[in-house]
């Protein structure tokens, strides 16, 4: 607040001091052009010149003495502001480890923000601690209320106020924010629903919830990368909302390939089967994502050898380039002669790909890039290999 009042505040000095300024420019050109017409005399326009310079000098001491005046004030309210919510947080602390220490019923703003932000922090049973605190105090419903404002800067606050709040009450809010004419309440809504159902004890509740979301991403207009990084924050609650958006037919192609992403930094093992249906599907998108995610969750080598060297041979370059990598969980008796020609594909990422998958796969895969790098008939086969083999030697050295 301190600050767009302050930026406004200093945005009318400029336009005062400049439209002056432009004033006198104006008013002293006019008086050398009477002077040049013989209209004025030498004394008036001495007179003239010297009032605009010392309008200038007014002028310059102004807008200087605003500019050092704003700024030291601004840091000394930021510095009381941190010192004032250092106490908030120590009070709050106390409050955890003893749960006697008052609490006032009304909070200035830096001891919302302290709590928030200990909120966020805070996970377990102390969290939950926190929350109940922030209910009884009745921040969580001002919160709630604020996302209605009509200012769309104060929504944006209260939402992210709710993101950390996380609170089990704020999900019906939050779910009709999901409905909200600006993108950018609807991301940081699902960021608040997210937030929340992570921090939800396993049961009935969260699982009704879960699917809740589910439906509600099946369709979603959001980005790919908004949708991932919501599936993200679910953590260990991610399980069903991905299981839903896989095995819906009416799923968007890239909500999918999100929660194909997220299967595999999630590690959904459980998951496997579904993921394992889309490395042949249609989508070349989304066979590349399964075929992303195939390593991490230790898919069977046996049943999907025949799929990813399949792939590997594909014309779409960023199929190949994670059909590549994939070859790494098969048996090596099969990934190896796959990745010797995979050295002299025409793409260079994916003869990069191939040699790094080389590389890790121990001293066999090592043994088939020195193989390479002594006599590959393909000299850019020969090439990726010895800088493969170049970046290993510097990685070992301490």
């Amino acid at each position: 607040m301190w600050r767009r009042w302050g930026d406004y505040l200093y945005a009318i000095t400029v336009l005062v001091v400049f439209g002056a300024e432009a004033l006198a420019l104006a008013a002293l050109s006019l008086a050398f052009f009477a002077r040049l017409l013989g209209l004025l005399p030498y004394t008036r326009l001495l007179a003239i010149l010297t009032w605009v310079v010392i309008l200038t000098c007014v002028s310059l001491a102004v807008v200087m003495q605003h500019v050092l005046v704003y700024y030291a004030a601004s840091a000394w309210r930021e510095r009381t502001r941190r010192e004032r919510s250092t106490e908030w947080t120590e009070l709050f602390v106390r409050w955890l480890f003893d749960r006697t220490t008052p609490v006032p019923q009304r909070l200035p703003r830096e001891a919302v923000d302290a709590l928030l932000d200990l909120r966020e922090t805070i996970r377990g049973e102390d969290g939950a601690a926190i929350g109940e605190l922030i209910e009884r105090l009745g921040i969580g419903a001002r919160l709630m209320a604020r996302t209605r404002s009509h200012n769309f800067a104060t929504r944006l606050q209260a939402v992210e106020g709710l993101a950390k709040a996380r609170l089990p009450s704020a999900l019906d809010a939050a779910f009709q924010l999901l409905d909200d004419q600006s993108a950018v309440v609807r991301f940081m809504a699902t960021r608040v629903i997210a937030r929340t159902l992570a921090s939800l004890p396993p049961g009935e509740e969260r699982e009704r919830q879960a699917l809740r979301l589910a439906e509600r991403l099946r369709v979603t207009d959001l980005p790919t990368g908004v949708v991932e990084e919501a599936l993200l924050l679910l953590d260990d609650a991610a399980e069903p909302v991905v299981r839903v958006l896989l095995q819906h037919e009416g799923t968007r192609p890239k909500i999918v390939r999100a929660a194909l992403d997220a299967a595999g930094r999630l590690d959904l093992s459980r998951l496997s089967d579904l993921v394992a249906r889309f490395l042949t599907h249609p989508d070349a998108e989304l066979r590349a994502a399964a075929l992303q995610c195939a390593p991490r969750l230790h898919l069977p080598p046996e049943a999907i050898a025949d799929t990813i060297t399949k792939a590997a041979e594909e014309p779409i370059e960023f199929v190949r380039v994670q059909a590549t990598r994939a070859l790494a969980i098969i048996p090596q008796s099969r990934a190896l002669p796959c990745l010797w020609v995979r050295l002299h594909d025409a793409s260079w990422w994916v003869r990069r790909a191939a040699a790094e998958t080389l590389r890790g796969l121990g001293p066999a895969g090592v043994a088939v890039l020195r193989r390479a790098d002594e006599r590959h008939p393909d000299r850019f086969a020969r090439q990726m290999a010895h800088h493969i083999l170049t970046e290993a030697r510097l990685a070992e050295v301490p």
